[in-house]
């Protein structure tokens, strides 16, 4: 995917921020840090440059499954926005900021037993309301772990997420033209996700919330 630079200052909703530094890039879009121009309050701003239909779709997916997900160890969405330039039309994900970056950079460095169980447990509880609400992340790797300044865990990046609708829903209507038509089936058949870290089964194109587990316990496993 191309990705044009930000400009300086956006509005994303009723805020306006003004852009800090990149940060870096996410499934499906550029992340910077970025400051709010009435509170001074730090944000992570997602900006998915959609050069095609199947970009829109995919920028709207993840905006609509974060803003429907509350759970302290998911990261919030503050709002979101959309600009046209001379590149094209940019989708912008504003949410909250992690400055303990991501748990693949920290592992680079020693941690306790302690630590290590407290993101373990944390992640667990972040996949558990997930699929309490029909989501499957499906990109479940320590690039997508975000941190606090308190090394609390932020489960992020739902570019690859997709709602799934379980067996015993599958008459329930849905709205026409919503993209939630072509996904009425318990097991998803699309093949996207960490190669490293997927479920023997998502090779077979038929999976569901448990190769989330699967891939939680690999990076259990390579932790130890």
């Amino acid at each position: 995917m191309q990705q044009a630079d930000l400009p300086q200052r956006v509005a994303v909703g009723n805020k306006t921020v003004t852009v800090q530094c990149r940060l870096g890039n996410g499934a499906f879009g550029v992340v910077y840090k970025v400051k709010d121009e009435a509170s001074y309050e730090d944000y992570a701003l997602k900006d998915v440059l959609c050069l095609n239909v199947s970009a829109i779709r995919n920028a709207v997916r993840e905006a609509t499954t974060l803003k429907k997900i509350s759970h302290p160890n998911v990261i919030a969405v503050i709002g979101a926005d959309k600009f046209q330039d001379s590149k094209g039309l940019h989708m912008l994900l504003l949410t909250e900021y992690c400055s303990g970056g991501s748990l693949n950079d920290r592992l680079a460095r020693p941690s306790s037993e302690d630590i290590n169980m407290k993101w373990i447990s944390q992640t667990a509880a972040a996949l558990a309301h997930l699929h309490s609400r029909g989501v499957v992340h499906r990109d479940l790797k320590a690039d997508n772990v975000l941190l606090t300044e308190t090394e609390d865990v932020k489960l992020a990046d739902f570019g690859l997420a997709r709602e799934y609708t379980a067996l015993k829903r599958i008459d329930v209507k849905q709205d026409e033209g919503s993209w939630l038509t072509s996904y009425t089936q318990y097991y998803m058949n699309s093949r996207v996700g960490p190669v490293h870290w997927v479920a023997p089964e998502f090779f077979a194109g038929r999976y569901s919330e448990k190769a989330d587990v699967f891939s939680l316990g690999i990076r259990c496993f390579s932790r130890s």
